[in-house]
């Protein structure tokens, strides 16, 4: 996979008015062209499954636990991944330290972050 996005690009989720695409796509696209408000025109679908993803939040816990957006896209992705694959990529966040809660509130559709790095230490 990683040889892959070096020779294409970056791999993106598109989270479109109907949530993220049931697969990511490989881009052409520089990762300078990620910035805010512009997307990359996908080149060709990645079919073979993803080996990391980093998880955006607002807040985590020491259990992995990830307090999103509130509309599951990731959590009903990486679901979907481990139907899919028999298992689901390997999964880290990056945080401020203040983003690092005692409990953060979860159900039974979230799925736990494998790991959650912040500043100079590791959460979980």
């Amino acid at each position: 996979m990683l040889t892959d996005a070096s020779q294409l690009g970056v791999v993106v989720l598109d989270s479109g008015a109907g949530g993220p695409s049931s697969s990511p796509h490989a881009c052409s696209a520089a990762l300078a062209t990620l910035m805010p408000f512009l997307r990359p025109v996908p080149r060709l679908p990645f079919s073979r499954g993803l080996d990391l993803i980093f998880m955006p939040g607002l807040g985590f816990d020491r259990q992995g636990n990830r307090l999103g957006r509130g509309r599951g896209y990731y959590d009903a992705y990486l679901k979907r991944c481990a139907q899919q694959q028999h298992a689901k990529p390997y999964t880290m966040a990056l945080a401020f330290k203040e983003q690092i809660c005692l409990q953060v509130p979860v159900d039974e559709n979230d799925v736990k972050v494998d790991e959650v790095l912040y500043e100079d230490s590791s959460a979980s």
